[in-house]
């Protein structure tokens, strides 16, 4: 961390961002119930305690000590059920203090409900006038939704997941580390300080703990994400790398989503695996057995190609150079402002200039990259459509 913090005095530009959405971990139901079972699981045994030891400090007992008649029955439901009930999670213990955990649910529509089942509530002062936390993350897109927000003072603290987005759970870290060194990852003990940051090589981190260096990242990370998709490794382990790191997550509260894994070009779903799909022979979790689709979370997407749709894959293949490539299976985020960018031929540039009408043009149903001029969406429908287009 000391390294990180001189790296980041040096280059302004390795400065970690708070509100970076790959920094941050969700915590599901299933963890505020354990922490509350463990404060009252903690409190019986407390009180066994106490009775027991009230009662064998006696000299002169007389029948024999019964263990099961000190047991308190509604030391468990009452604390569960008084959280529940009211809201309010009081746990001492940890120190924890929060109000309106638990709520009831909306079931006005359909879509009501979904959305409560979805939201996401922050720590965050809710009084505090600060436009950071509030405001809408980079990282965000595709993981959450960007308009369905409360009003007032709640406004971006109170978020709502998209609608394929999934939040991860705690993965085994053994394995993770025995497959890593089976890699090619050199263990941490066996290296000096020079051997450690020697140039060329990558620390390996798995969910935060240093495993060792490993002398060619890349193709750890491709080894591991074949690996994945071949379901030998948690679907949801992610890899990633930057300069001089490979990080290895696998624990609980990250947010990611599906996609379409494309190879050299080639989508791999195809049309008969959605006959299957149809037909109700395939679910969802074929796809994901079979390398199909695959999840990425906030930090993997970051080496990824993403495209918002197919079509992008064709336009755009000649200026990618990895063989891997992802594209957006379905998000609820999805922005309908965007704009395609298409160049129309330069001889055509005088009838572009300001005050000019539209004219109506006849072009061939595909338009060669090399022409100069912004089309909107809409047109460029149209010209796939039929052979004329309207330009100005």
């Amino acid at each position: 961390m000391i390294r990180r913090i001189l790296h980041a005095m040096v280059d302004p530009t390795q400065v970690d961002d708070k509100d970076y959405y790959g920094n941050k971990r969700l915590e599901l139901a299933g963890q505020l119930l354990a922490l509350l079972f463990e404060d009252c699981f903690k409190r019986l045994n407390a009180d066994l305690k106490r009775q027991a030891d009230a009662v064998l400090s006696k000299s002169n007992r007389a029948t024999q000590f019964d263990i099961i008649k000190c047991i308190r029955q509604d030391t468990l439901s009452n604390g569960l059920e008084h959280a529940i009930s009211s809201g309010n999670w009081t746990v001492k213990r940890f120190r924890m203090e929060r109000k309106g955990v638990t709520q009831v649910l909306s079931r006005l529509s359909f879509i009501s409900a979904l959305g409560m089942m979805t939201r996401i509530t922050s720590q965050f002062e809710k009084t505090r006038k600060v436009s950071g936390p509030r405001a809408l993350q980079p990282s965000q897109w595709g993981m959450l939704c960007p308009s369905d927000t409360p009003e007032g003072e709640s406004c971006g603290l109170v978020k709502n997941l998209a609608l394929m987005t999934h939040v991860t759970t705690d993965d085994e870290e053994e394995p993770l580390r025995e497959l890593a060194h089976f890699l090619g990852v050199e263990p941490l003990l066996l290296l000096t300080g020079q051997e450690l940051h020697s140039p060329g090589s990558a620390i390996v981190f798995l969910n935060g703990h240093i495993l060792g260096v490993h002398q060619h990242p890349a193709r750890f990370a491709s080894d591991f994400r074949l690996l994945r998709r071949r379901g030998r490794v948690g679907e949801f382990v992610s890899v990633h790398t930057t300069a001089g790191h490979v990080y290895i997550a696998s624990d609980g509260g990250r947010v990611c989503r599906p996609l379409l894994i494309v190879e050299h070009g080639n989508l791999l779903v195809t049309q008969t695996h959605l006959d299957a799909l149809k037909a109700n022979k395939w679910t969802f979790n074929h796809f994901l057995t079979n390398g199909l689709v695959e999840y990425l979370d906030v930090n993997e997407e970051n080496n990824s190609y993403i495209g918002e749709f197919i079509f992008y894959i064709s336009v755009y293949m000649g200026d990618l150079t990895d063989d891997v490539f992802c594209v957006q299976r379905c998000t609820r985020a999805r922005s309908r402002r965007r704009r395609r960018i298409w160049r129309l031929n330069r001889s055509r540039s005088s009838a572009c200039a300001p005050g000019s009408s539209l004219t109506r043009t006849t072009t061939s149903p595909r338009v060669t990259p090399t022409s100069a001029r912004w089309v909107s969406r809409r047109w460029e429908t149209s010209r796939l459509t039929s052979s004329t287009a309207w330009t100005r």
